[in-house]
């Protein structure tokens, strides 16, 4: 875990990316024993059953150069403004897993764009403008929409008091990665207000 947590960002990485480097180095091992059951490998030389320092490296590479992370890269203000918006979310309440009502989402996005001030983020799409942004998104795979049943629990409890509007979950990234795709690109000052500044 000090490895991964050094090789993430110099030895002063949070340990929850550390966590992710080793989940991602462990999830390799797993893979490669699988193929190894599956395909009949060769009996005499068994894979390693632990994760390496070469795991490590090879996970820290994968997640810097994950398709995901160079879209997000590329993301237009207003796509840029979702995604943060939405990592801000569920760093700031701990959800782990599930997503955010779209209300909610646009909510926060307005306080967002109003906390930065910069023009490019602002005025938020109006909310037919905003459920077409993030279609549109889905279909490219930044985000995903998960139409619920109606009356889902977990989905009222996100803001959706009908349970008919979709939740919003960023797909297969964490917010960190979020961080990494965007904190040096021209929407730095935005995941420096709103990502980095939530996990002091």
């Amino acid at each position: 875990v000090e490895f991964a947590a050094r090789k993430t960002v110099g030895g002063l990485a949070d340990v929850r990316r550390a966590f992710l480097v080793c989940r991602v180095a462990a999830e390799k091992v797993l893979d490669r024993l699988e193929v190894n059951v599956v395909g009949g490998g060769d009996a005499e030389k068994k894979p390693a059953t632990s994760v390496t320092v070469r795991d490590v490296v090879e996970a820290v590479k994968a997640l810097k150069e994950s398709p995901q992370l160079k879209c997000l890269a590329r993301c237009t203000d207003a796509e840029a403004l979702v995604v943060v918006s939405l990592a801000s979310l569920l760093v700031s309440t701990g959800r782990e897993e599930g997503g955010v009502g779209v209300a909610e989402l646009r909510q926060k996005m307005a306080a967002v764009a109003a906390g930065l001030g910069r023009k490019e983020y602002l005025p938020v799409p109006p909310f037919p403008a905003l459920v077409d942004l993030l279609n549109r998104m889905n279909d490219s795979r930044v985000i995903v929409l998960e139409t619920p049943a109606p009356g889902n629990a977990r989905h009222v409890a996100a803001g959706d008091r009908r349970g008919t509007w979709p939740l919003v979950m960023l797909n297969g990234t964490d917010p960190f990665e979020v961080e990494d795709a965007l904190g040096t690109g021209k929407h730095h000052l935005l995941v420096e207000r709103f990502l980095k500044k939530q996990k002091v």
